[in-house]
């Protein structure tokens, strides 16, 4: 082939390239969240208030992206940075935060049920040790499964702060 015919086609090829991965840029931590659907309060039963037995997990969105994670047992809460959220095979999510003195750099994979309802399959540190569950069922005490979460309902408050985190939702 004549080097004046191959010349025209590498050039598109290199334009189209260029075209479509000039503007890309990686997903934020919230948009992934946002895309899986774990954006929202979750709780084992949203109609009783947090306790230890109850608990409330919270994964809110805030500006630039950022994303965090915040626990509520009723009688304590903490807030913790959501570092990374990739969505793997089989429909799963797993996550990454830092819980500094409480446990490190921790990665837990959750599971959504076709009812909408999440499920803890894993948790560990972030290099697999200290594992809490492993294969949905906790590691310490009578290995039972984990609980199914709901969405709890949202207060328009608090949906026009998600909002305003991510226009594009």
């Amino acid at each position: 082939m004549p080097m004046s015919s191959r010349t025209p086609a590498g050039v598109v090829a290199i334009l189209l390239v260029a075209f479509f991965t000039d503007g890309a840029r990686a997903e934020t931590v919230a948009e992934t969240l946002a895309r899986w659907g774990l954006l929202g309060t979750w709780a084992t039963d949203c109609s009783r208030p947090p306790s230890q037995a109850n608990h409330r997990l919270s994964y809110v969105a805030r500006a630039g992206g950022r994303a965090f994670h915040e626990r509520n047992f009723g009688n304590t809460r903490d807030s913790r940075e959501i570092r990374a959220a990739a969505l793997r095979p089989g429909g799963l999510i797993e996550v990454v935060a830092d819980f500094g003195a409480l446990g490190g750099v921790r990665k837990w994979t959750m599971i959504k049920d076709a009812d909408g309802r999440i499920r803890t399959l894993a948790n560990s540190r972030i290099d697999g040790s200290d594992a809490t569950i492993t294969d949905g069922r906790l590691v310490v005490g009578s290995g039972a499964k984990t609980a199914w979460q709901t969405r709890c309902p949202v207060n328009p408050k608090g949906l026009r702060e998600v909002r305003r985190a991510l226009p594009r939702i």
